[in-house]
């Protein structure tokens, strides 16, 4: 089994492999990667009673109470739960629906050439039947894509396009087929450009972001730009940053800077509130 960033090795230990059938998580994208960790879950707890014995159905295993194992899936619940409200909001993003409606567009094209193709093997011509089962052999070797994880639909697609530009030019124009071809490429090339360019969008977002706060942590570095100021003679000190003025400074001077600490927090907190009701 690979290993998986939601799947902690000491978890697996403790359930009976027997159990749980051989998973291979490498060829999964995340529209399919939340589906198995879902069914991983459910089989986890299944086994929630203990180890299973030498039995490999659920309804045998002993009614003990495993803690540990109890721990383990409430915790990996709690991952999951987050896993799925990031794909919730992810759904909801603009960006989403585009990428979203370009792969509504290509797998249309893809069905489309695919039931034409079909169509044309009971052309009455020998010839232009004989071609087209050529042809929808090699659509059935591809399989239906459109079921795919979107980039793993991208690599298929795109072999698919390069057989089909390959195929004899007479067959070609036996079968008309070339206005096919040429539209199932452009919906597959709308498709990689506008989820490069959303990608691009996101990355440059990412680091706009990134800049944004080391440039509030660091600050500008000029001598105005105060951070805390210790008065000794009126016991004071005062933190610029959230304007925080505190009358012990013998006590600060000691250790205690708790008070500080904690204003410092909740004012960084309010501040990243306040930015998320912004966007």
């Amino acid at each position: 089994m690979g290993d998986h960033k939601f799947l902690d090795h000491s978890f697996l230990n403790l359930i009976d492999m027997r159990t749980i059938k051989a998973f291979n998580l490498s060829p999964l994208h995340v529209e399919e990667d939340f589906g198995f960790l879902k069914q991983f879950h459910d089989e986890a707890v299944t086994l929630r009673g203990g180890s299973g014995g030498d039995s490999e159905s659920p309804d045998e295993i002993a009614d003990e109470v495993n803690p540990v194992l109890d721990g383990q899936i409430s915790a990996f619940e709690t991952k999951l739960d987050a896993f799925d409200e990031a794909l919730k909001s992810s759904s909801s993003l603009p960006s989403t629906a585009l990428a979203t409606d370009a792969d509504v567009e290509r797998d249309s094209a893809w069905r489309g050439a695919n039931a034409y193709v079909k169509a044309m093997t009971e052309h009455p011509d020998v010839a232009t039947a004989t071609a087209a089962m050529e042809v929808k052999r090699l659509f059935d070797t591809y399989g239906d894509p459109t079921s795919l994880a979107q980039t793993e639909e991208s690599g298929v697609l795109h072999n698919l396009i390069q057989d089909l530009k390959a195929l004899d030019a007479e067959k070609a124009r036996l079968l008309a087929l070339t206005p096919w071809i040429n539209n199932l490429e452009n919906k597959e090339k709308a498709f990689r450009l506008l989820r490069s360019k959303l990608l691009e969008i996101e990355i440059e977002k990412k680091h706009a972001e990134e800049a944004a706060l080391r440039k509030n942590q660091v600050g500008t570095g000029d001598r105005s730009e105060k951070i805390r100021t210790y008065n000794f003679p009126q016991g004071r000190c005062t933190e610029h940053r959230i304007k925080l003025t505190l009358y012990r400074l013998g006590d600060i001077m000691n250790g205690d800077l708790d008070e500080i600490i904690d204003s410092l927090i909740a004012a960084d907190q309010a501040a990243k509130l306040a930015n998320m009701e912004d966007e």
